[in-house]
């Protein structure tokens, strides 16, 4: 069995102290407490933490200024492989998603792509996997 020593340690943390945080990214409680009947945009899915932290690094100015727009974070297993998501929400009905979905105009990003769920489904799915937060 291997023994972690201090340093190794502490170098693990002072890394992950000092990721990017964006204050106004929500994490999965803050789903969970959203109205099952509510709708999410899921904006990206990608397969690391530091690759979230990065992309939540470089989100526009304008999006963290944007008090109607809500940001989450929430990560699921499948496979045995972790997945970082990224959603706005809530919205109350499909056409209000289709709508801030227009509105998008993120470099880099195709709006088009970008996944309406019900949130009682997104609810369902972030509750398989033990959730870990802030960024």
């Amino acid at each position: 069995m291997k023994v972690l020593r201090w340093p190794v340690v502490f170098a693990c943390l002072s890394s992950w102290i000092s990721t990017p945080v964006l204050a106004d990214v929500r994490y999965a409680p803050w789903l969970l407490s959203q109205s099952e009947n509510a709708v999410a945009l899921q904006l990206v899915t990608l397969s690391s933490r530091k690759q979230m932290a990065d992309l939540l690094a470089r989100l526009p100015d304008a999006m963290s200024d944007d008090d109607a727009l809500r940001l989450a974070v929430f990560r699921f297993k499948r496979e045995e492989k972790l997945f970082y998501v990224l959603v706005a929400a809530p919205f109350a009905s499909d056409a209000q998603a289709e709508e801030a979905r227009a509105d998008f105009a993120w470099e880099g990003f195709e709006p088009m792509s970008f996944w309406l769920r019900p949130m009682r489904q997104l609810q369902q799915s972030l509750l398989t996997t033990l959730q870990d937060y802030p960024l």
